[in-house]
């Protein structure tokens, strides 16, 4: 009995345990990528959103109404409420010749305009669902309202 495990022992070489654990590996990683992240159980939640219309004519901010229905540009579905709306400075890169660098620097006549919108969205395993897009930060929107429309970058994601 004990020559036997000894001929197994010693039949047994570093490259095989190499491979084992790489098979491990291996089915381990495809394990992970082959299942959706489970980040919260299924159903609606209200959120808060951010999104941001770039090279807006200064003052643009105002004339958005808060409790006006968003909708998807796309699909035409709501895609929730607007709760308020405000301005940041609009900046563009400009080459400072005296440094040898590149500067942002604020554009007169323009600002950049964030609405907080208020949405009800559809939580599963892939994400937030909301009209016809997942939503993510840094993702591009169609929107549209009676107090604006267009191409928005999505800023903020709060939960409520």
């Amino acid at each position: 009995m004990e020559t036997n495990m000894k001929k197994i022992l010693e039949s047994i070489r570093i490259v095989d345990i190499i491979c084992i654990f790489l098979a491990a590996a291996l089915i381990f990683g495809i394990y992970l990528f082959t299942t959706p992240v489970q980040i919260a159980a299924d159903g609606e939640r209200i959120i808060h959103y951010t999104i941001e219309l770039e090279q807006r004519p200064q003052g643009f901010f105002e004339n958005i109404t808060p409790g006006a229905v968003v909708l998807d540009g796309v699909s035409a579905t709501n895609i929730g409420t607007v709760v308020s709306a405000y301005a940041l400075p609009f900046r563009e890169p400009v080459y400072d010749e005296s440094a040898g660098i590149i500067r942002m620097a604020e554009v007169e006549g323009f600002e950049i305009t964030r609405i907080v919108i208020e949405a009800s969205v559809d939580i599963s395993d892939y994400g937030l669902r909301i009209g016809s897009y997942l939503l993510r930060v840094n993702q591009n929107i169609f929107t549209r309202s009676h107090d604006f429309a267009g191409a928005a970058r999505v800023a903020n994601i709060s939960y409520r």
